[in-house]
């Protein structure tokens, strides 16, 4: 199996909420119907973007422990 290098991303550091390590560019569900977003690095420090904004969300990372996994934006 050939793994393209632009799909790999860097580990976080965070489990999500069932125990699975957060990877950049990682889909995220947020707890309480907050939506989704994709986990991006800027340069400096990890964080969320929701798709169709250029908008960068630093969440709390006991926010970003809540949530789930839901896919990767290169499936």
């Amino acid at each position: 199996m050939k793994v393209e290098k632009e799909t790999i991303g860097q580990f976080t550091g965070i489990l999500d909420a069932e125990g699975n390590k957060v990877f950049e560019n990682d889909m995220l569900e947020f707890p309480f119907d907050l939506g989704q977003a994709y986990v991006v690095y800027d340069g400096i420090r990890f964080a969320v973007k929701s798709e169709g904004s250029e908008a960068i969300d630093y969440k709390p990372l006991e926010v970003l422990k809540q949530c789930k996994i839901i896919g990767n934006i290169h499936e």
